[in-house]
């Protein structure tokens, strides 16, 4: 009887191992697992060091991220290394853009427009999806915890185009709403 009982299943388990044994699971966002809870107070840190023109090593961002960073480092094995190929390029139309306009946020003022209430946006966003026959298709969301000013998930289940709050620009965001659909959700 002990010999049986040895060869039992430890039980909620489907292989009869303990949910312990098994190794972390790599998280299904992995851009957003990626984005530091610290990263607004470390860009902060950052530019103010580069105002002073402290050295780079001082200002130097120190991130910490919900998951552990042998995780996070494990996920990143999905995708290629980043390439260095066009940096030069953006470096320079960085110094032109500050030339020209002073700071990227004015940048994005004369350019984008003024920024969006996420009521405006959203009214915007709703008129957009009735022209395109979406309204019934297409969930929106309105995130601050997001990298880029939009994207789109779950593009086959789920549809949801995701808005960063607060961050949408009025010439910029019929612009938004072709990328993101016309990209990520028609194709």
């Amino acid at each position: 009887m002990a010999h049986c009982k040895d060869k039992k299943k430890k039980r909620g388990t489907k292989d009869g191992k303990s949910s312990k044994d098994s190794p972390p699971k790599v998280p299904k966002d992995v851009v957003g697992a990626a984005r530091p809870v610290n990263a607004d107070e470390e860009k902060a840190r950052f530019l103010e060091a580069c105002k002073s023109q402290r050295p780079v090593s001082v200002a130097s961002p120190q991130f910490t991220y919900t998951i552990d960073r042998p995780l996070l480092d494990m996920a990143m094995l999905k995708y290629p290394p980043p390439s260095h190929q066009y940096l030069p390029h953006a470096l320079r139309i960085m110094e032109q853009l500050k030339l020209v306009h002073g700071t990227y946020e004015a940048f994005k003022e004369r350019n984008g427009g003024p920024r969006m209430s996420d009521e405006d946006a959203n009214q915007v966003v709703q008129a957009y999806l009735a022209d395109h026959a979406l309204v019934d298709v297409i969930r929106v969301n309105f995130t601050t915890g997001m990298v880029a000013f939009a994207s789109m998930t779950n593009a086959l289940t789920n549809p949801t185009i995701n808005l960063r709050s607060g961050e949408q620009r009025s010439r910029w965001i019929e612009g938004v709403l072709n990328h993101e659909l016309g990209t990520h959700f028609i194709r």
